[in-house]
């Protein structure tokens, strides 16, 4: 089985990432927390882009994700794919459920040599304290969510189309997904 992948924007920085369909919960997606950001969605345009294949990929990753085996065969591939050192935890999708955080905890706890990150809108409505509390795991909360974000937390913003520059203070995380390792606070260009 070949679970993690990456894009043009992630493989050159040595990054895997777990996908899973975008949008909100009614319509098939995962986004419990999204709000104005399905206005800009990129993954709209991906989908219209991309078809069917993209979509069928993240909704077997759904499927999978919500069966009792999710965690075991994650780490199962984790340890047999030791080239994998750095997972973005959904490019697409989000949090949906606490059981499927608590997935990724076991996940991460199961494969500490991988580095686990997450942009996620998912914050006010689930406990993402346990994947927090872990040393190989980090969770960027996103702004433009139904909840607001504690901006004292590391977190992103996305700029408006046509924005030229980086506030004072925000890592720009348009080119590298590295960025989004060790900043604290990220700003991403919208596509």
């Amino acid at each position: 089985m070949n679970l993690f992948y990456s894009n043009k924007k992630l493989k050159k920085d040595g990054i895997f990432k777990w996908s899973l369909p975008a949008g909100l919960v009614d319509q098939g997606g995962t986004c419990i927390g999204a709000g104005a950001c399905l206005k800009f969605c990129m993954f709209k345009k991906i989908y219209k882009f991309r078809g069917p294949r993209c979509i069928g990929a993240h909704k077997r990753n759904l499927e999978l994700a919500r069966s009792p085996w999710f965690a075991d065969i994650c780490i199962y591939e984790l340890q047999a794919r030791r080239v994998i050192k750095r997972l973005r935890v959904h490019d697409s999708g989000d949090y949906f459920d606490q059981d499927y955080v608590q997935a990724w905890a076991r996940i991460a706890q199961a494969v500490p040599r991988v580095f686990f990150y997450s942009y996620s809108k998912s914050a006010g409505g689930l406990d993402l304290d346990p994947l927090r509390s872990l040393h190989n795991y980090r969770v960027i909360e996103s702004v433009g969510g139904r909840w607001p974000v504690d901006r004292r937390r590391v977190h992103s913003i996305v700029l408006p189309r046509g924005a030229d520059r980086i506030p004072a203070g925000y890592a720009d995380g348009s080119v590298s997904d590295l960025v989004a390792l060790n900043s604290k606070r990220i700003a991403l260009k919208r596509i």
